[in-house]
């Protein structure tokens, strides 16, 4: 075992051995020898230095050999990268090597034992001792990354037995659900999406739940975020050691994976993000939901999960795809299904912010993300280490992978604030008769009204076009929001072209695509929040209630 002040020892009962303390960030080579008397220990670090200690028995059964933690997995594992294990007797020598992509068994090389079986969930696809610099794929020469890491707060997925099961009504109406459930003075409601046997709308609406999995039970430690609000969700993944993919490990990591099933206690109806004091992700675009039943639109409802599953099929029969308000994490089979869509004459309304942005890959268990050495405030990966571990692809921004949200789009995301939202100054091609049609009844050159997210319908996160990431040529640019002052700042990595103004603001957009559709485009993680309630009306509700019956000319007649 390692002691607490990093030591390795060999413990019996209450006799103990333990060898000089072990160095950080360096790669050891522990050799043990036993017989009926003793036990030797062997330590070599990074092939040169070396020392060895004894321990003196009687020496009683191995038993099973675990690495990492107890196999009750009662006390924390060890942080530490583990690579090539190996078991040498009379009978022969076996071999485990890690492969690249997560998995609960790995077989002895040599065929003469059983599997080495996984537990906790570490991290696959990294760097091992053979690592020297000259590989950055993975795939090009996996010995180079034949390991795992390991956590002490690895998460995996819970396995809780089924308390609760709910029986759907066959003629249950497609869109979005709760299930409250109450103890005392105590109620939660987990949300739930009923899917439509026959998809029959004309507008489907995607959930973003592969961002919901990423910022879920995010910790937000004070120390590095000052909370201007408190929230239940995060006090309480806080105090149960949960993590999010916005967090790092206790050995200082980025958390890069983030396991399913397990509640996501931050996504719910009454949801407060602290930083801000308002909502974010989830209650908004089930407000926006709740605007579009009120028009008397029959809408569909999928969410990124169900895309990434089942890719095209998905969206067939629905003649304008929703976006919700933050659809910041993407998985190619999501991009590959939503190109398809487009190409065939498919529209797609972008109603959010910082869409499209992170390259995600995602499995029954959960959701992976790399952030690549220039990712976000909050963690990077080491050198070599930002390949997927889930399909073997380059991590990062979708923009490094050549496939910009721009080009889908037609905007990008450029900065972020949490300090005010703006109102929306029209520009010249929004006063267009090609154009009326969208801003029928809006009066003025301001598109303003107030906001449940920073008081207005721009902000938080926006986005911009940019001739460097590829705006579609024909792309028309309808209004600014802008510029973003004190509180907000650049994306990581946001340079522009010679001529562009180093501005941040957020533009809403629309072009006509080849096959006949349009792509509109917000551009600000706020606008669903500034949609009115009940029978209120303002500018971003006329806008948004004109696109619905251009989508569907019947459903507001």
């Amino acid at each position: 075992m390692l002691t607490s002040d990093q030591r390795l020892s060999i413990k019996q009962g209450d006799d103990e051995s333990a060898g000089p303390k072990l160095p950080l960030q360096r790669w050891i080579e522990i050799r043990l020898a036993r017989n009926a008397q003793a036990i030797a220990a062997s330590v070599t670090v990074a092939g040169e230095e070396e020392f060895s200690f004894l321990f003196r028995g009687p020496i009683v059964g191995l038993g099973r050999i675990v690495i990492g933690s107890n196999i009750e997995t009662s006390i924390p594992s060890v942080n530490a990268k583990i690579a090539e294990i190996r078991y040498v007797d009379e009978s022969g020598e076996s071999l485990w090597d890690f492969p690249l992509k997560p998995t609960l068994g790995v077989p002895d090389k040599r065929g003469l034992r059983g599997e080495l079986r996984i537990y906790g969930s570490p991290t696959f696809s990294i760097t091992g001792p053979r690592w020297d610099g000259t590989v950055l794929d993975p795939r090009l020469d996996p010995q180079h990354y034949a390991c795992v890491q390991l956590h002490e707060d690895d998460q995996p997925p819970f396995d809780w037995p089924a308390s609760l099961h709910v029986q759907i009504a066959d003629d249950a109406v497609p869109g979005l659900y709760g299930l409250t459930l109450s103890h005392g003075a105590l109620a939660e409601t987990f949300p739930f999406v009923v899917r439509a046997k026959m998809p029959a709308a004309k507008i489907l609406f995607l959930l973003p739940t592969m961002t919901y999995h990423a910022y879920a039970n995010e910790s937000l430690p004070e120390a590095l975020f000052p909370w201007i609000v408190e929230d239940r969700g995060h006090r309480f993944a806080q105090d149960n050691g949960w993590l999010s993919l916005y967090d790092q490990h206790r050995d200082g990591s980025g958390v890069s994976w983030a396991s399913w099933p397990k509640p996501w206690v931050t996504v719910r109806p009454d949801y407060i993000y602290p930083l801000c004091g308002g909502p974010h992700g989830f209650p908004l675009d089930l407000h926006a939901l709740r605007f579009i039943a009120g028009c008397g639109v029959q809408v569909d409802v999928i969410t990124d999960h169900d895309l990434d599953r089942e890719g095209a099929a998905a969206l067939s029969g629905c003649k304008a795809l929703f976006t919700g308000s933050h659809p910041e994490y993407w998985t190619r089979p999501m991009h590959e299904a939503l190109q398809a869509y487009l190409a065939t004459g498919g529209s797609l309304a972008y109603l959010g912010g910082n869409g499209f942005y992170w390259a995600t890959a995602a499995d029954e268990t959960g959701v992976e993300v790399r952030r690549g050495v220039s990712g976000t405030r909050t963690w990077e990966d080491k050198p070599g280490e930002g390949y997927l571990s889930l399909n073997g692809e380059p991590g990062g921004l979708w923009r490094w992978r050549g496939r910009p949200e721009h080009q889908i789009t037609g905007i990008g995301s450029t900065g972020m604030g949490f300090t005010h939202a703006l109102p929306y100054k029209r520009r010249e091609d929004s006063y267009s008769q090609e154009m009326a049609w969208l801003f029928k009844g809006v009066e003025g050159e301001y598109i303003d009204a107030p906001g449940l997210l920073l008081g207005g319908p721009a902000g938080y996160e926006v986005d911009r076009i940019s001739s460097k990431w590829g705006t579609p040529v024909g792309t028309k640019l309808l209004a600014e929001a802008g510029p973003f002052g004190s509180g907000y700042v650049w994306e990581d990595g946001e340079v522009y072209e010679p001529g562009e103004e180093h501005q941040i603001v957020a533009h809403m957009t629309l072009r006509k695509t080849a096959a006949g559709g349009i792509v509109f485009a917000t551009g600000s993680v706020s606008w669903l929040g500034a949609l009115p309630s009940g029978d209120e009306q303002n500018d971003v509700g006329l806008i948004m209630r004109n696109l619905i019956d251009f989508i569907d000319p019947m459903s507001l007649a």
